[in-house]
């Protein structure tokens, strides 16, 4: 979960620099997403109707872990 404005529909292209192409950057990506602690930033670009966004998303939770064990 991040603070920021992502939408249903959004894609996201890009997370940190790293271009999400094939399941192994998706595995990366969830491990970033996973380590993150509460206010860390993640410099994402996604496609949003056609068009190519860049935002910074603020993760919400103190962690990953925590966040599974109160959202069941």
């Amino acid at each position: 979960p991040f603070k920021d404005n992502l939408q249903v529909g959004d894609v996201l292209t890009s997370v940190n620099n790293l271009i999400l192409k094939s399941e192994d950057d998706i595995s990366r990506f969830k491990d970033l997403y996973y380590n993150s602690n509460k206010g860390d930033t993640l410099k994402v670009q996604l496609l949003r109707a056609g068009k190519i966004i860049e935002t910074d998303l603020t993760t919400v939770f103190e962690d990953y872990y925590s966040f599974r064990k109160n959202h069941k």
